[in-house]
């Protein structure tokens, strides 16, 4: 029985020594696995009350239609107040929603046609757009990030 005994212990000393795997380290998992993640592009699209009710897959065009819609309205006014500075134009206005639900609106002058008055715009743009509704960010894997989207702007003077 003790031969028996010696056998059985034996066998288990050595057949757990075939069965360890090694285990990947915490921070060589957590690299795999961040590797395998797109981060071109996010789960959920920033929340807007409007795009809530859409399919997935038409979130953004609703979204980007959404941003372009508010911006426009709430810039509406500009036609009045800068009518001596500009003439038809299109500005890209870089939106971004950051991870803490804030909202920055950051205008391009790279592509405008027009010599405008871009500091006297900058300021009616940042004036214009202080109140602007509530945005959730976007997530990704259930984790807020932010995002970026450009928006054109047409201005225009009130002659046109």
């Amino acid at each position: 029985m003790s031969k028996t005994l010696l056998l059985l212990l034996g066998l288990a000393l050595v057949s757990c020594s075939f069965n360890r795997e090694k285990i990947p380290n915490e921070k060589e998992l957590l690299k795999q696995e961040l590797s395998k993640i797109n981060w071109k592009t996010i789960d959920k699209y920033p929340y807007s009350p409007i795009c809530d009710s859409i399919l997935d897959n038409e979130q953004k065009v609703c979204f980007e239609n959404y941003l372009s819609q508010e911006i426009q309205n709430k810039l509406d006014t500009i036609t009045s107040s800068t009518r001596y500075l500009i003439p038809v134009d299109t500005v890209e206005i870089v939106v971004t929603i950051n991870r803490d639900d804030t909202v920055e609106f950051n205008p391009n002058y790279k592509n405008i046609t027009s010599k405008l008055d871009t500091l006297k715009l900058d300021s009616i743009i940042s004036r214009k757009l202080i109140n602007f509704p509530t945005i959730k960010a976007a997530t990704k894997k259930g984790i807020k990030v932010k995002t970026q989207f450009k928006i054109p702007l047409i201005i225009k003077s009130a002659s046109h």
